[in-house]
């Protein structure tokens, strides 16, 4: 071990050209097997087995109730019908919203499109209130404008509580007064907004509803005759989408694995590389330890001292890349918990130790069947 770690001292340069090249590489390769499948994983089991799996858009507010009554007779399910209106945020405080104040590209995106706005007497299950206070009981006598503001959202563009809020539908705009903010469970598949008034607020404006759920594979015959009986609704099969989504990723990822194997091949010609411009060095030095009487095992196993000490460090180092990488992908893109696998270490320092070692060992036999005395000579 002392022989190995001096060697590792030694060619500190060379040593940690090897760590780097063979830790990316299997950085890499845990990224796209072991913590994409823990992140696809988590966020399936997000997902109730009932979750909705169709969405039902553009039902006219006259239809709504032969809609509602369609759907619980013909395929035995309860559902919420939300009304939506569109409508673009023109002025925060009287202050007007435009698109060149917005640098970062999603708030500009946000800020250039409309909003679907919507209206509801009581807070959605899946929505939590984080700042300020729901309407209140009386809302409706005392004809105050309010509106509920998602906090992804309102961080992004900057809107605070008890900001005004101006929107423009068609040729007309209504203001209101930002009363919360909420924080909204996007992956219940269920349907929400980003902006939500007190009843009475929208009610005079064109509107048409939305809903979403769950149909079992028995039922799905009731679709066919809902659009026919509703032409104007369109029926959207999450189910189908969320398939191709898969099957997409899944084809890209196993395009990107093959990309990352080539470089964690390039990791290991770095190692050879590194070892083969020390081939010289490493020649003379075998051929000194063998001049004061050490043996060929105790050679071999102070170079596999050395390799064992580059491939675990390039393992741990991949193993913690992986796992950080892994967490702020889930915390800050999936917006999900994230728990840490220990198959990461695993196969991240049994990985490198395997890879490095062999690799070492393969590129220096060459060096201990050489004669000590031809070498000194």
């Amino acid at each position: 071990w002392r022989f190995g770690l001096a060697n590792v001292s030694r060619r500190a340069g060379g040593s940690a050209a090897q760590v780097l090249g063979i830790g990316l590489g299997l950085t890499l390769m845990l990224l796209l097997t072991l913590v994409r499948t823990d992140l696809l994983d988590g966020w399936r089991d997000r997902v109730p087995a009932d979750a909705p799996n169709y969405f039902l858009i553009n039902v006219q507010p006259d239809e709504a109730d032969a809609v509602d009554d369609f759907l619980r007779q013909r395929a035995d399910i309860e559902t919420d019908l939300y009304p939506m209106v569109r409508g673009r945020l023109v002025a925060i405080n009287g202050q007007e919203v435009r698109p060149t104040d917005y640098p970062e590209g999603r708030a500009r995106g946000l800020v250039e499109r409309e909003f679907n706005l919507s209206w509801a007497e009581q807070l959605q299950a899946d929505n939590k209130l984080e700042a300020g206070d729901w309407w209140p009981d009386d809302h409706a006598q005392n004809d105050r404008r309010w509106f509920s503001v998602e906090e992804g959202i309102a961080d992004t563009i900057g809107i605070e509580i008890g900001d005004t809020l101006t929107y423009k539908i068609g040729s007309q705009t209504v203001q209101g007064e930002v009363r919360n903010l909420r924080w909204v469970e996007w992956d219940s598949f269920n349907v929400n907004f980003f902006v939500i008034a007190n009843p009475g607020v929208l009610n005079d404006y064109p509107a048409t509803y939305i809903s979403s759920f769950y149909l079992p594979d028995e039922h799905k015959s009731a679709l066919n005759e809902l659009v026919r009986n509703f032409p104007s609704a369109t029926v959207l099969d999450v189910d189908t989408l969320l398939t191709q989504v898969r099957k997409i990723m899944n084809q890209v990822i196993r395009t990107v694995e093959y990309v990352f194997g080539f470089t964690l091949l390039a990791g290991l010609l770095v190692l050879l590389a590194a070892m083969q411009s020390t081939h010289d060095e490493r020649r003379y030095e075998t051929a000194l330890l063998t001049a004061v009487g050490a043996s060929r095992a105790q050679i071999l196993r102070g170079l596999t001292a050395e390799f064992s000490v580059i491939g675990l460090v390039a393992g741990a180092l991949s193993a913690i890349a992986a796992s950080l990488s892994g967490w702020l992908l889930a915390n800050h893109v999936f917006n999900m918990p994230y728990e840490f696998n220990p198959a990461i270490w695993l196969f991240g320092i049994g990985g490198g130790l395997l890879v490095v070692l062999a690799a070492g060992l393969a590129g220096t036999w060459k060096v201990l069947q050489m004669s000590p005395l031809a070498v000194l000579r």
